[in-house]
């Protein structure tokens, strides 16, 4: 099967090249995907059509899909069934945080919304590369000049989310996206916590002091203690 990412049309032809519709070179979908997710092929708010599947976990899906309206490549970020409350705030938590930022380091958030079957979703800039988790694990370690590169593109990111009052909280490789053209892109800021006021009146505030979230290995000090004084720093 292969899919236009113009159009969003899916075609069962595995010879056919182009889309009859406009001409644009058709991307194959993963077999697997095709045959096993029940999700390939379906329209999604009536603007996004589904065409292959990217990651799975415990309570999220994302998708490539393609958003038909204006011919664009969208990463489609699912709520899965049987999520618990806080993680669905999460989500939306990120969504409308996210919403906010404007930095290249960033990645984007185009819209969310719901399905009508009620699955909760965020379209986000379709990225290819590699986390630098997934880079890390393969290479070992990242040669000093492309840390740096990495490490300066991470620190504009932040750079715009603190002026607004915004604390990421969760800052690790799994979080970094490098894409192939070597830009370096922040996501997930599903924990942020808000100090700006002004910025604040537009996220409702879905975290409570005392809580200890994020990642172990990565957390500030006080992060760790659960203390509500977590800050830019």
């Amino acid at each position: 099967m292969k899919f236009c990412k113009t159009c969003g049309e899916l075609y069962e032809d595995a010879d056919l090249e182009v889309c009859p519709a406009d001409s644009t070179v058709l991307k194959a979908v993963h077999e697997d995907s095709a045959e096993e997710d029940p999700m390939i092929g379906r329209m999604v708010d009536g603007r996004f059509r589904i065409v292959d599947v990217l990651g799975k976990g415990g309570f999220g899906a994302v998708y490539r899909a393609v958003q038909t309206s204006v011919g664009r490549e969208v990463a489609l970020k699912f709520v899965l069934e049987g999520m618990p409350p806080e993680g669905v705030r999460r989500f939306m938590r990120e969504a409308r945080t996210t919403s906010l930022l404007r930095n290249i380091h960033t990645v984007t958030i185009y819209d969310f919304g719901q399905n009508d079957d009620g699955k909760l979703y965020l379209a986000m800039e379709m990225l290819e590369g590699q986390t630098l988790r997934q880079r890390l694990n393969l290479m070992g370690q990242v040669p000093w000049k492309q840390a740096l590169h990495v490490v300066s593109q991470i620190a504009e990111s932040l750079e715009e989310a603190h002026g607004l009052g915004m604390i990421h909280r969760d800052l690790k490789p799994q979080n970094i996206f490098v894409c192939e053209d070597g830009t370096s892109k922040v996501m997930d800021f599903g924990i942020a916590k808000i100090l700006d006021k002004e910025t604040m009146d537009q996220i409702s505030s879905l975290t409570s002091s005392g809580q200890s979230l994020g990642t172990l290995e990565y957390m500030a000090p006080e992060q760790r203690k659960g203390l509500d004084t977590v800050d830019a720093r």
